[in-house]
């Protein structure tokens, strides 16, 4: 019977593979270039015809799914030389003249800077249109010792033939300057999107010319930086800004001509560039974060109480309404605040901000928690009750079932008429951290979303009328 099974699955197993095969070369490629690198490469065991199919991908996503930082068994010199024969061995496999997608992923810095350029020649030979280079240190955080691989000027320079075909560029924990950025933004009439991440040698940004086609611009953790302008850039859709923590280097922040521009993420006092720009009332999706200074240390003034909750328990509410004066959005349909909030601040001051945006649909909460040494309890506040018509989603991530992320829920649940869906989500966001689900969890943290989830479940959901979907993630 065993035998008879083992036959039945054989052959059902090779009329797939049969049946695949009656597929032309082009369709079975298009089909592998789906599959992570490694299962492509994979089903060269398949037969004959399938032995080097795989190598005709256009796709050639190098992920590396060894995380060295948590697993002490694994030797970092080892894996990265087993990392670096594996992009050899297939960029040297590798059949087509065109490469669509090369990605990059692995903690490589500057002495490894032979590899990279080696890839990066070969991508570019073949007009490579999507190129990504995470370099991040451990796969998670950004490089800080350590000497990040530099972009050479030099090889851009000598394939400035083949550069043009760039749609994508994507930089994580790579050393590229202001002028190598101009230099590609002007060179490459196609580059739709281009993402900077922790780039300690960016000092000056500079994206101006009504040529550029620039879509989507992103620029993290680039702590150098020390002026931005953003000029007569007409195609540019999206914007995404996360400086240095309170600003301290960035001292220019110019932004104008801008028409298409609807997506927004920023700390939140450069909002006060947009608003001198006049491109606040066009804007469709806005993220504010916080810096990581409080009020009572730096008075940034516009905008700033919002997402700077690092206020002594006896700063009376009265002092600081001013800074939440927030202009009209009457455009906004998506909003979404990170707030660092410690234990005593009621989050019912945000409700000012919510008047401001009528037609929102959407609206987001990160909270990261804190409890000041000072202590003392929740400083009561009243919200006025304030109907929001249009507003059909609302998510509170970082819920820790505290007084003022409950009352927060109830001031939603109460006010938003036409809600549809409240998701409740302990997990808080973490500063300084590419990725944060690359990191386990420590068991402390864990009992801590559990016991959140419960209170929700328990105290919010009881809350909520049946026409709304409650979801508990």
């Amino acid at each position: 019977m065993a035998m008879t099974m083992r036959k039945r699955h054989k052959r059902g197993y090779n009329d797939i593979v049969d049946e695949m095969g009656g597929l032309p070369d082009e369709i079975l490629v298009s089909i592998l270039s789906l599959l992570p690198l490694k299962e492509a490469a994979a089903t060269s065991i398949l037969s004959r015809r399938w032995r080097h199919l795989w190598t005709s991908t256009s796709t050639l996503t190098f992920d590396s799914d060894i995380m060295l930082y948590f697993d002490p068994t694994k030797s970092f010199k080892s894996e990265t030389s087993k990392y670096i024969n594996w992009v050899d061995s297939v960029m040297e496999q590798h059949r087509v003249p065109n490469i669509e997608h090369l990605k990059i992923s692995f903690d490589l810095d500057e002495s490894r800077a032979v590899c990279i350029n080696k890839w990066i020649q070969i991508a570019l030979k073949k007009r490579v249109q999507i190129l990504e280079l995470d370099l991040l240190e451990w796969g998670c955080f950004f490089q800080q010792d350590r000497q990040c691989y530099k972009l050479p000027r030099r090889l851009l320079h000598s394939n400035r033939d083949y550069i043009g075909s760039l749609k994508v560029l994507d930089f994580k924990s790579v050393a590229v300057d202001g002028k190598i950025l101009e230099y590609l933004l002007s060179s490459c009439p196609l580059l739709e999107r281009l993402s900077v991440y922790d780039s300690q040698k960016l000092v000056k940004l500079r994206v101006v010319g009504l040529s550029i086609a620039l879509k989507y611009l992103s620029i993290e953790r680039c702590y150098k930086i020390k002026s931005i302008e953003i000029c007569d850039a007409p195609k540019l859709v999206s914007l995404i800004y996360h400086g240095e923590s309170g600003g301290e280097n960035l001292n220019s922040f110019l932004i104008r001509n801008v028409p298409l521009l609807v997506e927004v993420s920023i700390l939140a006092e450069w909002m006060e560039s947009f608003f001198k720009a006049g491109c606040l009332s066009q804007l469709e999706i806005l993220r504010l974060y916080p810096s990581m200074v409080g009020i009572c240390n730096k008075s940034v003034g516009f905008l700033s109480f919002c997402w700077n909750l690092l206020v002594p328990y006896s700063f009376c509410f009265q002092r600081y309404e001013k800074y939440l004066q927030f202009p009209p959005l009457a455009n906004l349909k998506y909003l979404e605040l990170r707030v660092i909030a410690h234990d005593q601040c009621s989050l019912l001051q945000l409700t000012s901000v919510m008047k401001a945006c009528p037609y929102l649909h959407r609206f987001v909460l990160q909270l990261r928690h804190f409890t000041p040494a000072f202590g003392g309890s929740l400083i009561k506040m009243n919200a006025s009750k304030s109907p929001h018509y249009y507003l059909k989603v609302v998510e509170i991530a970082g819920y820790r079932g505290q007084t003022s992320d409950y009352e927060y829920v109830k001031y939603f649940i109460e006010n938003a008429v036409e809600l549809e869906k409240l998701i409740i989500n302990p997990v808080k966001w973490t500063p300084y951290v590419a990725d944060r689900n690359r990191i386990p969890k420590s068991i402390s943290e864990v009992k801590m979303e559990d016991e959140a989830r419960a209170h929700a479940r328990q105290h919010v959901r009881e809350k909520v009328p049946s026409n709304i979907e409650f979801v508990c993630i």
